[in-house]
C-alpha cells in the first residue's frame, strides 16, 4: 500500500515485474493475474492493495488494455473501496482493493489543515468530474491492512508493505512542510501499528523494519512482517 498512486515504483515493485517502471497498466495487471513466460509461483493477488491511481483501473483513461479493473479485482473476489468510510466498512476475511484518488494523494497537510486546497482536484477515482475528499491516512490503509491480513493469515503471518510515499515526493520539490507533514504521518502510523500489533497480541513475534527506498533528510516505508506461529 501507498499514499503514491499504486503503479509507482516501490509499491508495484512488489508484485510486478518489467523492464519500465512505465508500464503502468501492465505491472496492474500483473499484479492480478500474475506473470506471463515466467515460472513464478502464481499468487493469486496480494490480499490488500491500497493506495491512488485511479487512472489504471478506469476503462479508457490508462488501463491496460482498455479494461475496468475494479471489474477485474471484483471477479477474483476482492472488496472495491473508493473512500475512507468504504474501506472502514470493508470485509476482514476477504481480499481488498482500496484505490482512493487519480494520481497520489493528497499530502497530509492538504488532507488535514489546508483541506480547501482538495476543491481544486479532479481525482475522484470512479471517474466522476470532482475532487476525491474521503481520503483515508496512511495510519487507516495501515491499520485496516493489519486486520485483513491478520484474519486472513492466521497463523501462517503475514507481510506488510506501507509507504509514505510524498516525504520523498515533496523532498524533490524542496516542500519542506509537505514533506514534514508526511514524515509525521509516517511516525504517527508506525507508533498505531505498535498499539495494533499489542492489541492483536502480536508485537512479540512481528519485525517492523523503517527504511527509505533513497536518501533524504526524511526517511519513508514501514515493512511489517508477523511470522505467526513457530512450530
Amino acid at each position: 500500500m501507498s499514499t503514491a498512486f499504486i503503479a509507482d515504483a516501490t509499491p508495484i515493485a512488489l508484485t510486478g515485474h518489467s523492464r519500465s517502471r512505465y508500464q503502468y497498466g501492465v505491472l496492474i495487471d500483473q499484479t492480478l493475474n500474475g506473470i506471463n513466460n515466467y515460472s513464478w509461483t502464481t499468487t493469486g493477488g496480494p490480499d490488500v492493495f491500497f493506495g491512488g491511481g485511479a487512472e489504471q483501473f478506469l476503462p479508457g483513461s490508462g488501463s491496460y488494455q482498455g479494461k475496468d479493473y475494479y471489474a477485474e479485482f471484483s471477479k477474483k473476489g476482492y472488496s472495491i473501496s473508493w473512500n475512507k468510510t468504504a474501506l472502514l466498512a470493508a470485509p476482514e476475511d476477504k481480499k481488498a482493493l482500496g484505490i482512493f484518488c487519480k494520481s497520489n494523494f493528497p499530502v497530509w497537510l492538504d488532507r488535514n489543515i489546508f483541506r480547501e486546497n482538495l476543491d481544486s482536484h479532479r481525482n475522484d477515482p470512479s471517474g466522476a468530474n470532482g475532487p476525491a475528499k474521503d481520503l483515508p491516512g496512511l495510519k487507516d490503509m495501515t491499520l485496516k491492512a493489519i486486520d485483513i491480513l491478520h484474519t486472513r493469515g492466521g497463523k501462517n503471518g503475514f507481510f506488510l508493505m506501507s509507504e509514505g510515499a510524498s516525504i520523498d515526493k515533496q523532498m524533490h520539490a524542496l516542500d519542506y512542510d509537505r514533506a514534514l507533514g508526511d514524515l509525521l504521518e509516517l511516525d504517527d502510523t508506525v507508533r498505531a501499528t505498535i498499539e495494533k500489533l499489542k492489541a492483536l497480541r502480536i508485537l512479540d513475534e512481528t519485525l517492523i523494519v523503517v527504511t527509505a527506498d533513497h536518501g533524504h533528510g526524511f526517511g519513508e516505508s514501514p515493512l511489517v512482517s508477523s511470522p505467526g506461529e513457530q512450530g
